[in-house]
Parts: C-alpha cells; sequence; structure tokens
C-alpha cells in the first residue's frame, strides 16, 4: 500500500475524480455529440434510379490505380423496399441459369440472355420470389466478372464495382493487379 501524508492523499483524490469525470465524458457526452451513426440514412425519397446503368453511368471513374474498388449501396439505386438481389449473366453454368429464371417465376420472360445484357433479379422478400428486374448492359458493366451467384444477397451489403480503364467498363468485386513475377 502507499504510504501518503494527507496532502497527498487530498491531490490522489482530485486526480482519481477528474479520471472518472473524464472517463463518463468520454461514454456519455462524446457518442451523442458525434455526427455518424452506426445504421446507415435511408435514401431520401425518390433519389433511388432503379437502375445500375444509371447510377454507374452517374458516377466518375477514379483517375489513378490507387482505388481498388468502390462500394455501392443498393438500396440507394433500387429503394429501400428492395431489400434482396441476385445477378444472373450469360457466362453462367447453364443450370445454374435455369435455376435463377425458375426462381424469378412471372418476370423470368424480362431476362433474355441472348441480347447484349447481364441481368440483377430483385426481390422485396426472396422467400416470396422476384419482383423486378433490371437490365445492366455488358458494354456498361461486367456485372459478374467470372464469379457466378447460387442464392440472394441482401442490398444491405456494399456491392463492390471497379472502373477498368484498359477496357473502359465497371468491373464486379475489387481489382487485383497481378503479382509482380519473381526474378
Amino acid at each position: 500500500m502507499l504510504k501518503l501524508t494527507g496532502a497527498q492523499k487530498g491531490w490522489f483524490a482530485i486526480v482519481v475524480a477528474l479520471w472518472i469525470i473524464a472517463l463518463a465524458a468520454m461514454v456519455f457526452v462524446l457518442p451523442k455529440m458525434s455526427s455518424s451513426s452506426s445504421t446507415p440514412a435511408p435514401a431520401a425519397a425518390g433519389s433511388e434510379s432503379g437502375s445500375l446503368a444509371a447510377t454507374l453511368s452517374e458516377m466518375v471513374p477514379p483517375e489513378n490505380d490507387a482505388v481498388a474498388a468502390e462500394m455501392l449501396d443498393l438500396r440507394r439505386v433500387y429503394g429501400d423496399e428492395i431489400t434482396a438481389f441476385v445477378p444472373v449473366c450469360s457466362e453462367e453454368p447453364k443450370e445454374l441459369i435455369d435455376a435463377k429464371l425458375e426462381a424469378a417465376g412471372d418476370v423470368a420472360d424480362e431476362v433474355d440472355l441472348d441480347s447484349d445484357n447481364n441481368y440483377m433479379l430483385l426481390a422485396k422478400d426472396p422467400q416470396a420470389g422476384v419482383d423486378s428486374v433490371d437490365a445492366v448492359p455488358s458494354d456498361v458493366m461486367d456485372l459478374c466478372n467470372q464469379n457466378y451467384f447460387d442464392q440472394f444477397f441482401s442490398t444491405e451489403q456494399g456491392f463492390p464495382v471497379y472502373w477498368d480503364a484498359g477496357e473502359n467498363i465497371w468491373r464486379f468485386g475489387v481489382r487485383v493487379e497481378p503479382a509482380a513475377q519473381a526474378q
């Protein structure tokens, strides 16, 4: 134990009290003053375009290679009522495409993979089926980028895209540069 004089005990008590006050301020006051929130703000009414291609056309591609990807909030593209999506791409295995078109139900006839489009199947409730389809021209975005999707994904997740300046096209995913070969 510390053997303190009366004056030292007083100073020690003051320091402890100030430390407790500072700690309480950090816990209770600072979070309320913070402008950031852990919950995302809802999309402003009418701000969603309803089209991934239209949203991408409004984006300015980065001018350097430092940006490996940009994250899209699909709720800002399709609105808060759309909660899930699954891409359908012409290069996917036929069995997977057939399963997705079967799940699409009544809107499956809107998907024409012989055209120059890939598609986003959109659902308000994925258990209830697909509600709408968004055509994404292949010359605007490589929607699958050699990835195959066999399930619906939440629109609350970020949707990564990157600009391929060599091909002048947006691509799904994160740009990965090939590693320099060891010599």
